[in-house]
């Protein structure tokens, strides 16, 4: 780029218009979904085989259920459960405490799993996409995942990889707090860690000691949390604190994300937060002036000669952010609408 167009776009916002109500339809919180904004899904009606299975009408997908535990078996996709239809499902009065989701499931719908407080042990397959933050919502406050396997299934969204394991990792950041996701080996576990900041807190390998199959209390890995985005010496502000989060985002993010990136790559998403450092800690979706901030390029994505940029979504548009720094770990940008989800892109 020559230095005239340079000049022109740096610290400029390229504004793709959108209509303001797609854009309420993407959440900036990982997965979560407005059921108020969504037609109700179709009623799922499951037929008793005997000796405690269940066979989902109109697909091959069967539940067995004993006391304590469900285990998924077939082929396909579980599709989202109506909120009000919870009670329709087989397992609803099961005391259930442990779930066992077979690989050959490809997805788990909303609220599958949601409200079943004394479920504590979930086993599922890293090729599994789970759909929304509520499948495995308000159950035990320190469930136990096993995650299995390696391989993953992706989902093009655009240009946009979309895996199962983003799903996965999606709902460990927006749904538990307090639970723990053990993993067949250490690689695994530390890439599923490493690759979001704030690491998800308690993530263990099998072959480790500490691993909690039992007592999650007991364990602990710690919890790095280390802001990745600040305000830049440039434009300093005592009245305001930058919280910079590595987040996976919901699908409609992802689609929203593609249609601004041209002939870019995607590299990741964040969530950026901007609140007061007065008493009431207000989140900050406008600042009075645009404020300049500087974003760590995560280490697997810097590499020398790659140009970066960012997308934001930010009311009622998707927003182009050129990189105005000459370092090759960080992305310096200007904005007054900083609250809200980015995609860093590259080329």
């Amino acid at each position: 780029m020559n230095q005239s167009k340079q000049k022109k776009f740096r610290g400029m916002q390229g504004v793709l218009a959108f209509t303001l109500a797609f854009v309420l339809i993407v959440s900036i919180c990982p997965m979560k979904v407005q059921a108020a904004q969504k037609a109700a899904p179709p009623k799922l009606q499951w037929t008793g085989l005997g000796k405690g299975v269940y066979q989902l009408e109109g697909t091959q997908i069967k539940a067995e259920i004993a006391p304590g535990t469900v285990h998924l078996t077939g082929t396909g996709a579980l599709p989202d459960y109506d909120y009000w239809e919870l009670k329709t499902r087989p397992w609803a009065t099961n005391e259930c405490e442990a779930v066992t989701v077979d690989g050959s499931i490809t997805s788990l719908g909303a609220y599958a799993f949601y409200d079943l407080p004394k479920l504590k042990y979930i086993n599922i397959s890293s090729t599994t996409f789970i759909k929304d933050h509520t499948t495995f919502y308000n159950n035990d406050q320190r469930p136990i995942v096993r995650i299995q396997g390696s391989a993953v299934t992706t989902e093009m969204i655009g240009t946009i990889p979309y895996t199962s394991m983003d799903s996965i990792k999606a709902m460990a950041q927006s749904a538990y707090t307090g639970a723990a996701y053990i993993l067949d080996n250490n690689t695994l576990a530390s890439q599923f860690q490493g690759s979001t900041n704030p690491t998800i807190k308690y993530v263990y390998s099998a072959t480790d000691s500490r691993a909690p199959w039992n007592d999650l209390v007991t364990y602990g890995n710690g919890n790095v949390y280390t802001s990745i985005c600040r305000l830049s010496a440039n434009t300093p502000s005592m009245a305001y604190t930058v919280t910079g989060t590595r987040r996976y985002q919901g699908k409609e993010c992802y689609q929203a994300f593609a249609t601004a990136m041209g002939d870019f790559t995607f590299g990741t998403s964040f969530n950026i937060t901007v609140t007061s450092n007065d008493a009431a800690k207000t989140k900050i979706t406008k600042t009075p002036t645009p404020f300049q901030y500087v974003l760590s390029i995560p280490k697997d994505l810097q590499q020398s000669g790659r140009v970066f940029k960012l997308i934001a979504l930010g009311e009622g548009k998707l927003n182009l952010y050129d990189d105005i720094d000459a370092t090759g770990d960080t992305i310096t940008f200007t904005t007054d609408y900083p609250s809200t989800a980015y995609a860093l892109v590259y080329k």
